[in-house]
């Protein structure tokens, strides 16, 4: 898993991170908030890749503000790969900027968040996606920040049976008539 952490980002996501940067500019001088999906397979380099996003984005908002920014990651405690992206994403951010702090909370939680604002938002949705999380949380982070979501790789999320799908499997519905796509 070493190594894994010091695995070079792909050319693509470095300019990403070019352009991501100038968005957030951009974002800062009209209030907006920005969003960056992170989809992958590999949840070590997932992990890698939110990691030094939020080093560029802590590098760009302590020169705009003068500050480290405020920021949360939601995960879900009980799932061992998300606890080890969790891992990864703090070894990798205090061996960089170790004045950047991080706020770890299970999703769980998220009630206790409502009416807080942060500078930006992770929520690892790997695992599971529940509407009502998203829809609690986004309005957590202040104009000019930025909310990144973590998802499975787009082929892969689509044939997978989240957590809270399984939720919704009943007797007469079992899990695998939950992910039936109709057509109206």
């Amino acid at each position: 898993m070493k190594k894994a952490r010091t695995r070079r980002a792909p050319s693509s996501y470095v300019k990403l991170l070019k352009k991501l940067k100038v968005s957030l500019e951009n974002a800062y001088k009209l209030n907006h908030r920005r969003l960056l999906v992170l989809s992958g397979s590999q949840s070590d380099f997932l992990a890698i890749l939110t990691a030094k996003t939020i080093i560029a984005f802590s590098r760009m908002w302590k020169k705009v503000h003068g500050k480290y920014p405020e920021i949360v990651y939601f995960y879900h405690r009980e799932l061992p790969n998300e606890r080890v992206k969790v891992d990864i994403v703090k070894e990798v951010v205090k061996g960089k900027m170790k004045n950047v702090k991080i706020e770890f909370v299970d999703f769980r939680d998220t009630e206790e968040y409502l009416g807080t604002t942060f500078d930006s938002l992770i929520l690892d949705l790997t695992s599971n996606l529940k509407p009502n999380d998203i829809g609690r949380l986004i309005g957590i982070v202040r104009g000019g920040g930025l909310l990144i979501l973590l998802i499975p790789n787009w082929d892969e999320w689509g044939k997978m049976l989240t957590i809270f799908q399984r939720e919704l499997a009943t007797p007469q519905h079992p899990e695998n008539e939950v992910r039936q796509r109709r057509k109206f």
